[in-house]
């Protein structure tokens, strides 16, 4: 699992992301994308997080997970899914 980070690549927000991820106990790796990918995922991602499965071939597979509020069991539901490729 890769965590993906759409803001600007400013010191300040790279410090920001740094932060959060501390506090919340976010232990996997951090990827700051550069603008062509925040324009191709910007316009798919309307609540945070968004969680996307890929393949090995780099392809979006199963269904798009957004928000939790604390609750897990439907990320695991779909990432069971994406993996079984049942979607």
């Amino acid at each position: 699992m890769v965590g993906l980070v759409l803001e600007d690549n400013s010191d300040e927000d790279i410090a920001t992301t740094k932060e959060i991820c501390t506090t919340a106990g976010v232990t996997y790796p951090q990827l700051i994308s550069k603008d062509t990918l925040k324009d191709e995922l910007g316009s798919k991602i309307h609540v945070t997080p968004t969680t996307f499965f890929v393949n090995k071939e780099g392809k979006i597979v199963g269904d798009t997970v957004t928000g939790n509020n604390g609750d897990t069991s439907k990320l695991k539901e779909k990432m069971e899914e994406a993996l079984n490729g049942q979607n």
